[in-house]
């Protein structure tokens, strides 16, 4: 089964399915109506982009239960049961339940969306749990999500 990539080829970008080495062309909306075009392009032909142009970031602080914990902040029920590692250099930074969090991802979506239109793409910063360190340029780190997969950006 093939997976959705966007792509830019002689300064213009495009979505399509890439299976293999191989990406077939489509017009129109990635999340709505998608024709497929019999056009096939070579990953090597292609600059691959992010799945997804964010129409917005969203940044939210002082949203981790221990830190608030340590600084004797008030403690909520737990919520969520969803676990993410982070991995820096390559040691395990952090470990912790997604409940750790004082609003969790499901509460901060419904919250974000009832005050403005959320687009695939649109990132939205949780905040971070004990354990984060400061990043050296070129160091590679990997976010998991168990039952999700793995995200790993090389840190400019």
């Amino acid at each position: 089964m093939g997976r959705w990539v966007r792509f830019e080829q002689q300064l213009s970008t495009g979505f399509g399915m890439l299976e293999g080495d191989r990406i077939t062309v489509y017009l129109g909306d990635m999340y709505g109506n998608a024709t497929a075009t019999q056009e096939v392009l070579l990953t090597d032909s292609v600059d691959l982009l992010i799945p997804c142009q964010p129409t917005k970031m969203i940044g939210l602080a002082n949203n981790s239960r221990s830190i608030a914990e340590k600084k004797r902040h008030c403690n909520a029920e737990l919520l969520a049961l969803l676990h993410q590692t982070v991995k820096y250099l390559p040691r395990e930074r952090q470990n912790y339940l997604i409940s750790d969090l004082n609003f969790p991802p499901r509460e901060i979506v419904s919250k974000l969306s009832a005050e403005l239109t959320l687009m695939p793409g649109d990132l939205i910063a949780c905040g971070t749990g004990p354990g984060a360190l400061p990043m050296k340029p070129g160091s590679t780190i990997d976010i998991e999500i168990a039952g999700i997969g793995t995200l790993s950006n090389v840190f400019h």
